[in-house]
């Protein structure tokens, strides 16, 4: 077998040449194909090397044998035949089943140069937002919703950020930026180019599918989640994260200063948490009023009893305005725990919910005006025009409400509206609302009272000029990409399957695009730990799903529980591995390939990380072990011929993530110090995919024989040679380990996610999946460059396709508000693959991709 090194350098060289060569090929030789017997002899010649699909259709056009695929040349995969651009082969007129076909008459499809097209999108409803935690209210009533990652596990993902119109409806994508900015508008965020000079964003963080140099916040942890935004009239927004650092972005979403982040505004505070910090802007635009500034440990952490103002030139130090962070008082200029402000007509009015006040004051000398007394004020907002208060007030530890006062100097209070309960106990500080007041009726914008997936995502209240009126932009009731990610293909059925949140799987018919909820498939309904769960469609054409809790899972087609053969339990016996990527097993005929967990035999929990592949028959006994080793986070797959591919922790020896990153990225730490260090979630998520023969081989991350296997390892596989590999584990990035009886190593399938450890902040909660098509292609992600990469079955690259781009670039379509890329993805994780399609899953771009496989140069001829 090759080394690493050689093989990374020749694929990398060949991957650059590989989609231009597929754009110009044609055939040299026309398609002729001759009847012999029951099959044909097909021959063929193009002008030049690319790869081919060979193919015999029925008289619906619909695929009976995958006869050949891949790249002409020196390593061409049979029955294609290797160093010739001519190609003759033979069909014995059977289908890809071994029995005679069925359908005729046939035809036999050659294609040339895959050249992949964006066909679309399924699940995708721009208007559908995930819970939106935090709101400001910018020029024209334009709304500024700050939105919790569509992932599996609240302890991943982070922040997104959309601009929505005075009904909520989407208008556009700030946070990730548009894909058509100047690299010099989003240099400041870290942003690569590629060789064409298309954006390339930093991937800062992969657990809060983060791409902004915003490090400090990690598992779930949502910047601002509980503050108050502000926005400049020329739409340039800013928020508050931890460490008291001020995150700015220009009304297009690119860069406002020359970095990202501010220098910390508050250097004589320790541990500053900007969870509850609200915003405003000053009356002359020049300055940023600052309040709702903690500080302290999480579990020990302290309101500073000060309202500052930084100078929006410089973005800081921050100077107090008001109070005194030594000292707080209920009176006057003194404050116990200012949280919400509001700025109008030359005051400044602060919400001080500790002392049961909003307390008004002058913006030009800072004098005290006049107070409103009232319990736990938490917000405030004032209408610029008629000087009228809305005020945020707790009722309880769950409740408030929303009350308006008639203006600062009466103080009389006017109406009143009882807020939804958060659900959370107790309300920290949850009930937000900030104003409106560009329309005709005043309206407010309230965030999410809680962060479940379904219901309330988002509200706003009307101020009637009699009432408070509520109105709620609750869950989308039509199918929606809510945190697309395990896509399977039944390509006999012609449907793809897409799970989202809450376990929720759809059914959508290829041809039709129908959808079809499997309600029965939500998490509540298979048992408590089902988050995570994989599905198959098994040959008798029901379910198998795997899941933590519950291991194997065999279910009707219409979500109904099925018991396994000989017994009427439809669940495990074993349960599987703890982790919501759950991509653990595929499926060749009547036998399963599952990768349990380390204990499935004994039910002992142990300390390894390691376990094996092994087979499963369709009555859940097990049958063989293939692979003798696998990293916990292994994902396998299994050709039509039994060729086993991984997607698994391995590297070259000299190598922490692709070519690509060589000049812009530093090396990955040794050990785990800081996750925003150098090239740390590069070196983290970079895996490879690894082919094995049928017959299996060994992936030895550690000496020791996994408990999870069965058997011995044969005396064959233990004496084929090994090679040397390059591996980490939670926080230990240079370790090493050795490869036996592997075909060849494919580096740059991410993301990848791997064994935690303890004590690290890690966590497996996001993963990914690639497909395997019946000629043994590989599809996978490389989510580093935000493309899918395409091989053939010997490792030959065919082609790439796909780039940076947001949910506002939706390739060069007449809806789309950013023509490019031509395949926009933003968070590519799990790929599926039919005849016609390959499907992306895209968990930003809350979408699944939907790309035609069309070629540069086609023929068809009859069988006859």
């Amino acid at each position: 077998m090759r080394s690493f090194r050689l093989m990374l350098v020749l694929t990398a060289a060949i991957a650059c040449i590989a989609p231009s060569l597929a754009a110009e090929v044609r055939f040299a030789e026309p398609l002729r194909v001759a009847k012999t017997g029951e099959g044909a002899t097909i021959a063929f010649a193009l002008d030049r090397a690319a790869d081919v699909e060979v193919t015999v259709v029925d008289a619906r056009g619909n695929v009976v044998r995958h006869l050949a695929a891949g790249v002409l040349g020196d390593n061409a995969p049979a029955p294609l035949q290797p160093k010739s651009l001519a190609q003759s082969l033979a069909w014995d007129g059977k289908g890809d089943d071994g029995q005679p076909a069925p359908g005729g008459p046939f035809r036999v499809r050659v294609a040339a140069g895959m050249t992949p097209r964006l066909d679309g999108y399924l699940l995708d409803v721009p208007d559908a937002t995930p819970p939106v935690h935090s709101v400001a209210v910018g020029p024209e009533g334009r709304v500024y919703a700050f939105y919790s990652d569509a992932t599996a596990n609240s302890n991943q993902g982070g922040v997104k950020i959309k601009v929505l119109d005075r009904e909520g409806h989407h208008v556009k994508q700030l946070v990730p930026f548009p894909a058509d900015l100047p690299f010099e508008r989003v240099r400041a965020f870290g942003t690569f180019r590629d060789e064409e000079g298309a954006l390339v964003p930093r991937i800062h963080n992969w657990q809060t599918l983060g791409l902004y140099p915003d490090t400090t916040l990690v598992r779930g942890r949502s910047t601002g989640e509980y503050g108050l935004p502000a926005v400049e009239s020329s739409g340039r927004l800013h928020w508050l994260i931890d460490e008291g650092v001020l995150a700015s972005l220009d009304a297009d979403g690119g860069a406002a200063y020359e970095s990202f982040l501010s220098e910390p505004l508050f250097p004589d505070l320790k541990l500053v948490r900007g969870l509850r910090a609200a915003l405003a802007v000053s009356g002359d635009g020049k300055s940023l009023y600052v309040s709702g500034v903690w500080t302290g440990a999480y579990s020990d952490v302290k309101p500073v009893p000060a309202v500052y103002r930084v100078d929006l030139a410089s973005r800081g130090p921050a100077d107090v305005f008001l109070g005194d962070p030594q000292a707080s008082g209920k009176e006057q200029d003194r404050f116990t725990e200012p949280r919400g402000i509001a700025v109008a007509g030359g005051f400044l009015y602060v919400a001080d919910p500790a002392a049961d006040r909003v307390a008004v004051f002058r913006e030009s000398d800072r004098s005290f005006v006049s107070e409103i007394k009232l319990t736990a004020p938490q917000t405030v907002s004032v209408h610029p025009r008629t000087g009228a208060l809305y005020v945020v007030a707790h009722t309880g530890p769950q409740t408030a409400d929303l009350i308006k006062f008639e203006n600062r100097e009466t103080g009389r209070e006017l109406y009143r509206l009882s807020l939804p309960q958060t659900g959370m106990s107790p309300n920290f500080g949850i009930h937000r609302a900030v104003l409106d007041a560009f329309g005709d009726t005043p309206r407010l914008w309230m965030p999410s009272l809680s962060y479940a997936r379904q219901g309330r995502r988002l509200s706003w209240i009307d101020d009637t000029g009699e009432k408070l009126e509520l109105h709620d932009i609750s869950q989308i009731d039509e199918p929606w990409g809510d945190g697309p990610r395990d896509l399977t293909i039944d390509r006999r059925g012609g449907e793809l399957f897409v799970k989202t949140n809450m376990e929720q799987w759809h059914e959508i018919d290829e041809q039709t695009g129908k959808v079809r909820k499997l309600t029965k498939f939500q998490g509540h309904n298979m048992g408590m730990n089902s988050t995570g769960t994989q599905l198959l469609v098994a040959p008798d054409g029901n379910f198998i799903t795997l899941s933590w809790g519950n291991g194997l899972m065999r279910w009707d087609r219409d979500g109904n529980s099925l018991g396994w053969p000989g017994r009427d339990n439809h669940r495990g016996s074993w349960g599987g591995i703890m982790t919501f990527q759950q991509q653990y097993m595929d499926l060749k005929g009547d036998e399963l390939f599952v990768i349990p967990p380390a204990d499935w035999k004994t039910g002992k929990r142990g300390a390894t990380p390691f376990t094996s592949l092994l087979t499963f028959g369709m009555d859940e006994k097990p049958k063989r072990t293939l692979i003798w080793q696998c990293s916990v986070g292994t994902i396998p797959r299994v050709d039509a011929k039994g060729n086993i591919y991984l997607a698994t922790m391995v590297k070259p020896e000299d190598r922490d993530y692709p070519p690509f990153f060589d000049d812009k990225l530093p090396p990955a730490p040794e050990t785990y110090r800081k996750l925003g260090d150098g090239g740390f979630w590069y070196g983290y998520m970079y895996g490879s995919i690894v082919k094995f023969p049928p017959e299996g081989g060994a992936v030895w991350f550690d000496p020791k024989l996994p408990e999870s296997a069965l058997g011995e390892p044969p005396a064959e596989l233990l004496a084929k040679p090994k090679t040397k590999f390059r591996y980490h584990r939670a926080y230990q990035g240079t370790l090493s380990g050795e490869l036996q009886g592997a075909e060849w190593t494919r580096f740059g399938f991410a993301p990848y996610s791997d064994y935690a450890g303890s004590g690290t902040p890690l966590c497996m909660c996001e993963g990914a999946g690639f497909a395997v098509d019946p000629f043994g292609r590989v599809f996978f992600p490389n989510l580093g460059q935000f493309r899918i990469e395409v091989v053939d079955t010997n490792n030959n690259p065919i082609t790439t396709f796909g780039g940076y781009g947001n949910q506002d670039s939706r390739g060069n379509r007449a809806e789309s508000a950013v023509k490019t890329p031509l395949i926009p993805l933003a968070w590519p994780t799990y790929v599926a693959v039919s005849d016609t399609h390959a499907y992306v899953s895209d968990t930003v771009n809350l979408r699944v991709a939907k790309v035609k496989l069309d070629y540069a140069a086609e023929a068809t001829a009859a069988v006859e």
